[in-house]
């Protein structure tokens, strides 16, 4: 108080005007930090995104695999889809067209024609190894 009474404040802040390079300071700070946070958040948002479109795809392919293979081969469902099969590729409807099945006999053909050679080679050395050896001659 001062000696009149009134209420005088103690602390005297002087104020002096904030020059134009601080304020824009301030002012690029603050965008700044809101750009980044806000980049922050989105990247957030479109990686769980993200990470979920994946989740579902393979959860969809492992769907489609579980019902592509059996989960056990053998028994009774195995046999099932075996004579199911068997059933559908002997159908008159599930044959071959002729230029087909004479356009698959001709490359078999060429396939033997080029191996043959080798196989009979082959087969004349195991032939010869085996006549030879002492558990053939028994």
């Amino acid at each position: 108080m001062d000696p009149s009474g009134k209420i005088v404040d103690v602390v005297a802040v002087e104020s002096r005007p904030v020059s134009p390079l601080t304020l824009f300071m301030i002012k690029a700070i603050t965008v700044g930090i809101v750009a980044i946070v806000s980049s922050w958040i989105i990247a957030g948002i479109f990686i769980d995104a993200l990470g979920q479109l994946l989740d579902r795809r393979v959860q969809a392919i492992e769907h489609r695999i579980k019902t592509m293979v059996p989960k056990r081969i053998g028994g009774t469902g195995f046999w099932t889809i075996v004579e199911r099969e068997l059933a559908r590729a002997a159908a008159q409807d599930a044959d071959l067209s002729p230029e087909r099945k004479q356009k698959i006999i001709s490359d078999l053909r060429a396939i033997s024609d080029k191996w043959r050679p080798f196989l009979i080679e082959a087969s004349s050395v195991v032939m010869d190894a085996s006549a030879s050896s002492p558990a053939m001659r028994k």
